[in-house]
């Protein structure tokens, strides 16, 4: 601090990395325009702001934390540039599938005349069977 003090005219300190050029440059990314198409997609499909909203905050939930387990790796691993938005595209896809299955199931329990209460615990048990049974198959390809 003192050295600053002293000869602030030659000290210089400047701020940079991928987070900053995003934020300087203003630009809307195609995560976001993704983003909206799929709340568009979905309001018109489900016709309610809550049912469209539930996949979308799962995707952006599942994004975050896979980001944040790609900046932990990257300090112990090189990582090549593209691999968050790789994991972003990934997450954001995996997330709105996911969550729609059990919206889905959820409806599906609603009227098939399941109890309000009891539908929720139906749909998620039928979900993550769902998704558990799909990703041994996806790995035999």
């Amino acid at each position: 601090m003192h050295l600053a003090e002293r000869d602030s005219a030659s000290l210089s300190i400047d701020v940079g990395g991928s987070a900053v050029q995003t934020a300087e440059s203003g630009e809307p990314g195609s995560e976001q325009f993704g983003m909206m198409a799929a709340l568009v997609i979905l309001l018109l499909a489900f016709g309610s702001l809550l049912a469209a909203g539930l996949p979308l905050v799962v995707a952006i939930f599942g994004v975050g934390v896979s980001l944040a387990t790609v900046q932990i790796m990257n300090r112990l691993l090189m990582i090549p540039e593209w691999a968050p938005q790789l994991v972003t595209m990934i997450g954001i896809g995996v997330g709105i599938d996911y969550a729609l299955f059990i919206v889905t199931r959820y409806r599906a329990a609603l009227a098939g005349g399941q109890d309000p209460e009891d539908a929720p615990c139906r749909s998620c048990s039928c979900s993550w069977c769902s998704v558990h049974c799909s990703w041994p198959s996806r790995q035999r390809r």
